[in-house]
């Protein structure tokens, strides 16, 4: 029983599973970004959920930044992000919230990185959902995952 609590514990870890009181303390300062940069971002996104709203999980593997490379490998990224998207049926509706630019993301080394953040209704629930972008090579690429519900 413990194997399984650990297992399930590490999928959430890595699929990037949270849930949220709301309280979220302000760790730095989160800036907007120019024009172009938001553009960069939000397509990059995009293209990101776009895959996963048809199915495609596997394939945004070729989305993800380098420093997903140093927690995790395909499999696990594939299986951790189609299990949390089965959990939350079928995509309703998605409205952007904003697009933040900030040098920072716990656990993660020190680059340029943006938060994309959307209020989206799925057939089970609606969450706050978050891609996290960093810049690599030029390109924007994921870097997170994440599907917020608030209490």
């Amino acid at each position: 029983m413990k194997i399984v609590a650990a297992f399930l514990v590490s999928l959430g870890l890595l699929t990037g599973c949270s849930v949220s009181d709301g309280a979220t303390p302000a760790k730095e300062v989160v800036k907007p970004g120019t024009s172009e940069q938001q553009a960069a971002v939000a397509e990059a996104a995009r293209i990101f959920l776009s895959r996963l709203d048809k199915g495609d999980v596997d394939e945004t593997w070729h989305d993800a930044s380098p420093v997903i490379y140093r927690y995790t490998n395909q499999k696990v990224w594939s299986v951790g992000i189609q299990t949390l998207r089965d959990g939350v049926g079928q995509l309703r509706d998605r409205k952007l919230n904003g697009i933040g630019f900030h040098k920072a993301v716990a656990g993660s080394p020190p680059g340029e990185y943006a938060t994309l953040v959307c209020t989206t209704s799925f057939s089970r629930v609606t969450v706050q959902e978050k891609v996290v972008l960093n810049l690599h090579q030029g390109s924007w690429k994921v870097s997170g995952y994440f599907l917020v519900k608030k209490l």
